[in-house]
């Protein structure tokens, strides 16, 4: 069993069950908090017993935190009368720290379906687990009630669905325990759709005999119509108007009472005015009769079925409270999420006695809800929640006592019913509105708070006070948060202060956690007078210049009470005021407060020199951010197009090789000599050589990657000179290859590696060469002095790929031609301009765009038998 306290009674979740029981205290609950009518003295004849007076300063305290109204604002998110049933009484507390845990993770999950394109349906749900203990007992349901079953039913099966189905893509855990292993009662759903429609009528599908029964009614019924409206058309005249009407469940006329006559029959009825009588005329008395009977037979069937789809509901009586329970717990748990995410809450923790920053507790950026919701729900259009101001809680792990002093109107009690409010919502598994929330478990959060003076029971304040603080003490366990206001106030100072200093004393050995605000200074002095470190101080910060609070909660000094500020700003008398200065001078009191004003403004000063400095890092951070992002952007760009690069060449080279295989092929079939094939084949080599080189311009910020380098493969090293090296250990997670020179390894970063071609250069394809090979395989190298040895001498091929005719075209058509030309013949090395000897106007016009070409390294003229002078010879770079 899971139980969770809830103010005005005692929300218990039980198995299946959501039950809310109300106790006794209850009635306290809705007078004035501690009122018991008929005490005349402070001190009670009698005392009242322990156990009442426990849950009475719990629900006091409930309600001078204004928890209840904070109930009220989630239920505005509850879809079912369960769940703002549960609301209504209050929202539910865990009472251990296990099921605060479980609370707040359903709320997490909540939202993550929230803020999903799933949603949870509760459309049509009712509490059905009262109809399923009547039917348990025997009663009989009506048909809308089983209609609520089964809507209830679909709802469960639809949002049992919807988190299964979420649960596959997200880590559900808490809300799959929720549905798990529960039954929908998928049978019962469709049997009650069978028998009863959505609006709780049975239908004629619930049993045959039924049908029938409706048939034979709807035939008997339609002779009654067939007769009255004869008899209409016969007596019109005797007839107020003409329509057909029932009375007692009998179809009857509107006949005007003088002409009573003209239509013989029963009379049911008369208006008020008795002008009008409600005939049933004879021809129809039959029918009706049997009209009647039929009725009481459809009644029958009716009752019958309900009957037996009441026994079904109470057969499932205890899987339909099963059904209610888990439907309640969803919707409380979408409600919450809700409403965190509307005020942009945040999710606690709980801390075990000390937090990674050594703090017990860790409230940062705290914001009372119900100040939020004052401003999202203002009609104000200027009203914006950012003017709430927020609070910062930090007390160290050894801390027992904060003890908050500061003016009046500067919000020590809102700083209190922040700090409970905020321990108030994790228990209910509601988040924390702050930016950061971690803080023990309490298990009660007992506060005295206000004015508690009654006329009636002839309490004065002082008396109220008292008695409230009577029941904390006694209520209150080593796991509880103790909210003090004004402790000590409303008699003598002195001895007002004196109580304070015990009371505080005796709390910090017996709770968790108390936090009291006062104006006594002597209550200042606790913090310097333990030597086991309890006790902190805080101030609400005041703002010397504009002589007004600014609501900011300052931790580590005690705070001026600014009395004579404050009554200066509320327009008391100067003379006043100076009266009051003057009856202050030399005491000890203003010397304290000078001394803490000077605290105030070091803290200041230091408080804005870290928000710079944090500014200044968060900037420098996104610079940082940015800058890396750009890094990883260019990288991914360079990567990108060394790829692409390489790919083209290979195509390229590829490509070219082909076509000389070609050339060489058809020379050879058409008889060519073994010269003329062995200079293709030195064209290729030349092809080959010069785009190895556009490659190695291109590749040598990086020719190789990591995944393509392999113990064994040869490659080039340029600072080692053009003899490849062997690799003999893959590349390192930094980057290094390992390669063999000689007989030395020595290492060497990837970008440095470059391909082999085939005379020991970098290649386009990036393979290496065959061991032992100078040249592709096919094709041989001329060979010619010792000087030139190694070298490639190349013999260059005229073919219709590399040959342009423009003879007999106009200068600028020719010009044209030669552009297209050089183009197309450039990855041959060499082009043919057939031009013709003519007036050497066309190749003077020629040559002059050769030499402007940036592609064309020389030009000459042709061999003899290729036409001298009448053609030019294209070298390309």
């Amino acid at each position: 069993m899971t139980s969770f306290v809830a103010a005005g009674g005692i929300g218990v979740f039980r198995g299946s069950s959501v039950l809310c029981t109300k106790r006794a205290g209850d009635k306290h609950a809705r007078r004035a908090p501690g009122a018991r009518l008929g005490v005349q003295s402070d001190i009670p004849d009698t005392d009242p017993d322990p156990e009442q007076q426990g849950l009475d300063v719990k629900l006091e305290s409930l309600n001078l935190l204004d928890w209840p109204d904070i109930t009220k604002n989630v239920s505005r998110f509850a879809c079912t009368d369960c769940g703002r049933e549960v609301l209504a009484v209050n929202m539910p507390l865990s009472e251990s720290v296990e099921e605060a845990e479980l609370l707040l993770l359903e709320t997490h999950e909540a939202i993550l379906i929230e803020n999903s394109d799933v949603s949870l349906d509760f459309s049509g749900a009712g509490d059905i687990e009262r109809y399923a203990r009547l039917a348990r007992r025997g009663s009989s349901l009506s048909g809308p009630e089983l209609a609520r079953i089964a809507d209830t039913l679909r709802s469960m099966r639809k949002n049992k669905r919807a988190i299964e189905d979420f649960a596959d893509s997200e880590e559900l855990v808490a809300l799959v325990e929720v549905v798990a292993d529960l039954s929908t009662k998928a049978e019962l759903e469709r049997e009650i759709r069978r028998c009863i429609d959505g609006e709780g009528r049975v239908l004629d599908s619930a049993s045959r005999e039924l049908c029938d029964l409706r048939n034979n009614a709807k035939d008997v019924q339609a002779l009654i119509m067939t007769s009255l409206n004869e008899t209409m058309a016969r007596k019109r005249d005797a007839l107020q108007d003409r329509i057909i009407t029932t009375r007692y469940d009998r179809f009857v006329l509107t006949v005007k009472a003088s002409q009573k006559s003209k239509v013989p029959g029963v009379v049911h009825d008369s208006s008020s005015s008795g002008q009008t009588l409600y005939i049933e005329p004879k021809e129809v008395k039959e029918q009706n009769d049997r009209m009647r009977v039929l009725a009481r037979k459809e009644q029958a069937l009716v009752e019958k079925i309900l009957s037996e789809l009441s026994a079904l509901v109470g057969n499932e009586a205890d899987d339909l409270e099963s059904v209610q329970y888990a439907l309640t717990r969803l919707d409380l748990a979408q409600a919450r999420a809700r409403h965190s995410i509307a005020l942009n809450a945040v999710q606690p923790k709980f801390s075990s006695g000390s937090s990674d920053e050594g703090y017990v507790v860790d409230l940062r950026g705290a914001r009372h809800p119900l100040l939020l919701w004052q401003k999202r729900d203002s009609s104000d259009p200027g009203s914006d929640i950012d003017e709430v101001i927020p609070s910062d809680y930090k007390l160290f792990s050894g801390t027992k006592c904060a003890i908050v002093t500061g003016p009046n109107t500067g919000g020590k009690t809102v700083c209190l019913k922040n700090l409970g409010i905020s321990v108030l919502m994790a228990r209910a598994g509601l988040f924390v509105c702050a930016e950061k929330a971690r803080f023990p478990f309490f298990d009660e959060v007992l506060a005295d708070i206000g004015d508690d003076q009654s006329i009636v029971q002839s309490l004065s304040t002082f008396s109220g006070h008292v008695q409230r603080l009577k029941r904390i003490l006694q209520s209150a366990t080593p796991k509880s948060l103790v909210l003090l206001d004004e402790v000590g106030s409303g008699t003598d100072p002195a001895e007002g202060s004196a109580l304070g200093m015990s009371l505080l004393q005796k709390l910090s050995n017996t709770v968790q956690l108390v936090m009291a605000t006062t104006h006594h200074g002597e209550l200042k002095t606790l913090k310097y007078a333990d030597d086991k470190g309890r006790f902190e101080n805080a101030s609400v910060q005041f703002d010397d210049e504009k002589m007004r609070p600014t609501y900011k909660l300052v931790w580590g000094i005690p705070g001026r009470s600014n009395a004579l500020s404050i009554a200066s700003r509320l327009g008391l008398s100067k003379e006043i005021i100076d009266g009051a200065e003057d009856y202050l001078s030399g005491s000890s009191n203003k010397d304290v407060n000078m001394i803490i004003a000077a605290l105030e403004k070091q803290r200041a000063e230091l408080e804005e020199l870290t928000k710079r400095v944090t500014e200044k890092e968060a900037e420098a951070e996104r610079a940082m951010k940015t800058w890396q992002e750009k890094v990883r952007i260019f990288e991914q760009e360079e990567k990108s197009e060394r790829r692409r690069i390489r790919a083209d060449l290979e195509k390229e080279f590829e490509a070219a090789k082909g076509e000389v295989r070609d050339v060489v092929r058809n020379m050879q079939k058409a008889g060519l000599s073994s010269k003329s094939a062995n200079s293709a084949r030195n064209q290729l080599v030349e092809m080959s050589e010069r785009l190895s080189k556009k490659a190695e311009g291109t590749k040598r910020n990086g020719f190789y990657e990591a995944d393509n380098v392999k113990e064994g493969d040869l490659v080039r090293v340029e600072r080692l000179g053009d003899s490849p090296v062997k690799v003999v250990e893959a590349p390192s997670p930094k980057g290094e290859v390992t390669v063999m020179l000689g007989q030395m390894k020595m290492k060497v970063k990837l970008e440095e590696l470059l391909p082999v071609t085939s005379n020991g250069t970098s290649s386009a394809t990036g393979g290496p060469p065959a061991r032992g090979s100078t040249a592709p395989a096919g094709f041989k190298r001329h060979r010619g002095s010792k000087k030139a040895a190694g070298k490639v001498s190349l013999v260059h091929v005229k073919t219709a790929s590399n040959t342009v005719d423009i003879r007999g075209k106009r200068v600028d058509e020719a010009l044209d031609s030669v552009r297209e030309a050089i183009n197309g013949a450039f990855g041959f090395g060499t082009m043919w301009i057939v031009h013709g000897h003519g007036t050497g106007a066309l190749r003077q016009s020629v040559r002059e765009m050769l030499k402007r070409s940036k592609l064309v390294q020389k030009f000459e003229d042709a061999e003899r038998l290729d036409g001298g002078s009448g053609a030019t010879v294209v070298h390309f770079k």
